[in-house]
């Protein structure tokens, strides 16, 4: 009997490509995450920061990034979770009579999407999630009862005072937690699919002087609040003490 030999060569050239695209489909993509240096650490009157400008890599196929979470473990045991507020864009610099100006884009935290061709780099804004959950409610009251001063005619000095205020500035300072030590870094991310993640954990220390300087901030949290209420159009509030811990890959 005759061998087809053009007939297996032909089903032979669709093999290969059959294979890749069943390899690929089953093939979980695998994240890989870079950071800065050190990462930005601090208390407002939004409670604890954790800011870090990191990148996202990607390898086999695209994936769209849902959520980023930090989980960060003091070396007593206790831990506290953080979740993206708000991320930054660095899309190139401007020239000035100062020098170059980094041109920087707001972007929404709902997705990021992350390509295998391509790096994406962005400024990562962080809150405590418990934090964030809880003040709403003190928050929401503190907002009426200023409304309804305003309304009244009541000057914001009588507001400041006020037991809703009062109870906001207990509240916020209650959640100053950060304490001398070292700390575990995990990252979190969700996607809608199945993936693989690396360079997920790191380490940093906190020293006395340095949680000393965040405490600074927590002892005036009145001021914070009356200057943001004060001077609506500032975005950036009240100038605070900052942080910026080295940054160890586990």
């Amino acid at each position: 009997m005759a061998i087809d030999w053009l007939g297996i060569i032909g089903a032979a050239a669709w093999l290969v490509p059959i294979i890749g695209w069943i390899k690929k489909s089953v093939t979980k993509p695998e994240i890989q995450i870079f950071t800065a240096p050190a990462p930005e650490i601090g208390f407002t009157m939004n409670g604890p920061i954790f800011n870090i400008r990191m990148a996202l890599a990607v390898r086999y196929k695209e994936i769209v990034v849902t959520r980023i979470g930090i989980r960060l473990t003091h070396e007593s045991g206790s831990f506290h979770k953080f979740e993206w507020r708000g991320m930054t864009q660095t899309m190139g610099q401007m020239r000035s009579p100062q020098g170059h100006i980094p041109f920087e884009r707001e972007s929404e935290v709902l997705a990021l999407k992350v390509t295998p061709n391509a790096v994406e780099e962005r400024f990562i804004r962080c809150q405590d999630t418990e934090f964030w959950t809880r003040r709403a409610p003190l928050s929401a009251a503190a907002s009426r009862k200023l409304a309804y001063e305003r309304k009244n005619g009541l000057s914001d000095e009588q507001f400041y005072t006020s037991l809703e205020m009062t109870e906001l500035y207990q509240f916020t300072k209650q959640y100053f937690y950060w304490r001398p030590g070292s700390y575990k870094l995990d990252f979190l991310l969700d996607a809608p699919e199945r993936f693989n993640l690396k360079n997920d954990s790191y380490h940093f220390s906190l020293s006395h002087q340095q949680v000393s300087e965040l405490a600074t901030n927590r002892d005036n949290i009145e001021d914070a609040w009356q200057w943001t209420i004060t001077n609506p159009e500032d975005k950036a509030g009240m100038p605070a003490n900052w942080i910026y811990p080295e940054l160890r890959r586990r």
